[in-house]
């Protein structure tokens, strides 16, 4: 959603975020495959529902100090909306 956006993105930064969002509380492996198959899950979701997401910028409840990048929450939107969107990012390897 992001990269559909027109923001430049990477795993790198993706990785970075969640990493300051969980803590030390969630496994370095979880976290991984999240961000895995995260993205395969949002196609499949919305492949198979009505349900569309859009990215809601930077600036929300999500970005804090300790956060290495900009909000990168994603919240439900109106399927006939300019800003929904059908694809998740998918990233190379």
């Amino acid at each position: 959603m992001i990269l559909a956006a027109g923001v430049p993105d990477t795993p790198a930064k993706a990785a970075a975020y969640l990493a300051a969002v969980v803590g030390p509380d969630v496994p370095v492996e979880r976290q991984r495959a999240f961000l895995a198959h995260g993205p395969a899950m949002l196609s499949f979701v919305m492949a198979h529902s009505p349900l569309r997401f859009r990215w809601m910028g930077g600036g929300t409840a999500t970005t804090t100090p300790s956060c290495p990048a900009a909000s990168r929450t994603a919240a439900p939107s109106n399927p006939t909306s300019s800003t929904a969107t059908s694809s998740a990012p998918n990233w190379p390897g």
